[in-house]
């Protein structure tokens, strides 16, 4: 009977040991570990509906995804050498997905995300981001970038001939060299901080600011309905300003021309027509091209200055 006694405890805590293993065990997420083969420039869908995805490109003719999934979702994928879709699928019920995802150097990528943190770096080919609630961030020297998000930050910065991107109330983060860009947010703020080449801006109430270099072939097309815009070009910018706020207000200080002469307030150019603020002139020296700058907004307040070297 005593010796009875003496085991029950024994067996109670290997049992609760068991149990406690049991639950670590089952506590695990998911590992993945993949690959296909596929052509250098071949089309790579990823779905990621959760958690985070890291896309690479590398030096091989081949597609390879690692990381852990959130409890609830599974791995897919499938495809031909030419094209291959892939990601994780399912309701996420614990934990978040966290892939590492490499593609060939020149893919055509498309990435699709529900609320997942997206960052691609080192991908030439084509580059499509769409994110509801995501924050995208795009990196390299890509052929062509392409992100909309709806409430999710967007940062490319990148050396492409055309970046396209579009949020609702996410940030946009524009900086590298870009030949050709088309910006629109809703609320959310734009900003640019790299040598502007043909350049279109749109926003309802987001702020914009845009800072660099115009190139001397480019332009520069800001549309608003109420958020501020702000432009910084460089002391030597020499640019066609064309300035309509219809009922705000148009500021800045633009630096004396080399030759000599005062420093230009640009509040003093305004000219009024009703409650129209207008400054129509050309900054800047020389007899050079003078790229055009056009700024449309509603209520908003635009300041120009040009009195820093770059």
């Amino acid at each position: 009977m005593l010796r009875n006694r003496s085991v029950l405890p024994l067996i109670t805590a290997s049992a609760a040991l068991l149990a406690t293993g049991a639950l670590a065990l089952r506590a695990q997420p998911p590992t993945v570990a993949r690959g296909w083969r596929v052509a250098p420039a071949a089309a790579i869908k990823i779905h990621a509906p959760s958690g985070t995805l890291e896309v690479e490109g590398w030096a091989r003719d081949s597609v390879a995804i690692s990381g852990t999934l959130a409890t609830g979702e599974t791995l897919f994928g499938g495809g031909s050498l030419t094209g291959l879709k892939l990601g994780a699928e399912g309701t996420a019920t614990a934990g978040q997905s966290r892939l590492l995802v490499r593609v060939p150097l020149g893919s055509r990528l498309v990435v699709r995300s529900g609320a997942a943190a997206v960052t691609v770096r080192g991908v030439k080919g084509t580059i499509d981001v769409g994110s509801a609630a995501g924050n995208v961030m795009v990196s390299g020297d890509v052929e062509s970038v392409t992100v909309e998000s709806i409430s999710g930050n967007v940062r490319v910065s990148a050396t492409t001939p055309s970046v396209r991107a579009r949020t609702t109330r996410g940030a946009l983060d524009i900086a590298g060299r870009i030949d050709e860009a088309q910006l629109t947010s809703v609320s959310g703020p734009v900003t640019v901080s790299a040598p502007i080449g043909r350049m279109r801006i749109e926003t309802v109430d987001g702020r914009v600011d845009a800072r660099g270099r115009l190139a001397a072939l480019g332009s520069l097309d800001i549309e608003t309905f109420g958020g501020p815009v702000h432009l910084e070009f460089p002391i030597d910018q020499r640019a066609a300003l064309d300035l309509r706020a219809s009922n705000g207000e148009i500021r800045g200080s633009i630096a004396a021309p080399v030759g000599g002469g005062p420093r230009l307030d640009l509040a003093t150019a305004v000219a009024r027509n009703g409650t129209t603020a207008v400054v129509s002139r050309t900054i800047g020296g020389g007899n050079g091209a003078a790229p055009p700058v056009t700024v449309r907004t509603f209520r908003g307040r635009i300041t120009v200055d040009a009195v820093r070297p770059r």
